[in-house]
């Protein structure tokens, strides 16, 4: 269907700037999933230079109070104990996009402002927290099928034979209902040459989603029709969004989970970049390629959207608000930037800036989001942290 609106058939995407159809490249082995913690843990767990400590909330960092703050170690409570550990070297945050400006800011690293209001001793001024960036779309382009090409469990494990192939390492539960997804540039944003949306394959409907997207029963009573019927999502989500969120602390209690304000949609050129890429997923579900397998749009207006022209701009603006859909690649929250940079929090060997022995590595340190999903991107971050830490310490391997 892609090709048929004039783009190409990609067969890496991991190469360019990438416009184009392709499959989803998946992290699967022998028809598991085969996690970061499979491929770089598991192989290591007999080391004794690791110790891996489950049910350990850390409270904050050591900080020394020289000249220069240096960071010395954790305070983490495990059980109800709490612990010290010191670091000989330094000290490596890898905590995401909301816990690591959450344990800088409980450690005195962040906006001073909010640290003060908190009463929180000021360590290191920086824009920690400030510059959130989410892949975002809606899940409101559903078609139904005629033909049962879907992935539907109800249907699938119907049949004994898939749950014999799966545990034989194949069929169709060895791999993922994200079956394929575009990126292309609506032409809307004149300032990048990036793809600014992806559009995904998802091979079930949202009746099978009511958990998963955290629908209240209102909501949901839209798609529970469709929990056992064969379909699809075309999820159109933005690569580049304008709007940025923000996490802030609650209190100083490190079990309060942090404030976060997602704030998608706040910028008008998101919405305006989305709804265009709503119609485009609307013909292309549309198009021969989908109509040969019964394809047919869920003509069901969202009843919170209703006093808006059925399917003009207003109502899918509104249909966008009511079922937005996060993909969780959420990142940027400690960018990386010179020391010039006043939006940044560490340098570009990941160490943050005004304090010594300390580095943050994993996706919030991106200072924009990648035209694609951030699996790869933050996996690649660890690998290239990993040298910059060999490098400074002169450590061979």
């Amino acid at each position: 269907s892609g090709e048929s609106e004039g783009y190409p058939i990609v067969r890496d995407y991991n190469v360019g700037n990438v416009t184009g159809f392709f499959s989803t490249q998946l992290n699967i082995k022998n028809g598991r999933r085969f996690s970061t913690a499979k491929s770089f843990l598991q192989p290591i767990l007999g080391q004794n230079n690791l110790s891996i400590l489950t049910e350990a909330l850390v409270s904050r960092l050591l900080m020394s109070t020289g000249y220069i703050p240096r960071a010395e170690g954790v305070v983490f409570t495990r059980y109800a104990v709490e612990y010290t550990v010191r670091a000989r070297k330094e000290v490596i945050v890898s905590c995401g996009v909301v816990g690591s400006p959450k344990l800088l800011m409980l450690s005195g690293i962040g906006p001073g402002h909010h640290l003060e209001q908190l009463g929180i001793h000021v360590i290191a001024d920086l824009p920690v927290g400030q510059n959130m960036q989410s892949h975002v779309g809606t899940g409101e382009v559903v078609f139904t099928l005629d033909k049962p090409v879907s992935f539907n469990p109800f249907h699938l494990f119907s049949n004994p034979a898939n749950v014999e192939a799966y545990i034989k390492g194949g069929g169709p539960f060895a791999v993922t209902p994200h079956e394929a997804k575009g990126t292309y540039r609506t032409g809307l944003d004149p300032s990048t040459s990036w793809p600014d949306v992806e559009v995904n394959l998802i091979s079930l409907t949202p009746g099978l989603m009511e958990q998963a997207q955290n629908m209240n029963q209102q909501m949901f009573s839209k798609w529970q029709p469709l929990a056992r019927t064969h379909g699809f999502i075309l999820l159109p989500a933005l690569l580049h969004p304008k709007s940025r969120g923000t996490i802030k602390l609650r209190s100083t209690n490190p079990s309060d989970q942090p404030e976060i304000n997602a704030n998608y949609f706040d910028d008008p050129l998101d919405v305006k970049t989305l709804i265009s890429a709503v119609k485009f997923a609307l013909a292309l579900g549309n198009s021969e390629n989908f109509k040969k397998f019964g394809a047919k749009f869920y003509n069901q207006p969202l009843e919170f959207c209703v006093e808006h022209k059925l399917y003009s701009d207003a109502y899918w603006e509104c249909a966008i608000r009511y079922f937005t859909f996060p993909l969780y690649h959420d990142a940027c929250t400690c960018p990386m930037g010179p020391l010039s940079d006043k939006t940044a929090v560490v340098s570009s060997r990941l160490q943050v800036h005004g304090v010594t022995g300390l580095r943050v590595v994993d996706a919030s340190v991106m200072p924009e989001l990648v035209s694609g999903n951030t699996n790869a991107a933050c996996v690649m971050i660890g690998e290239k942290a990993s040298d910059f830490i060999k490098e400074d310490w002169n450590i061979e391997t």
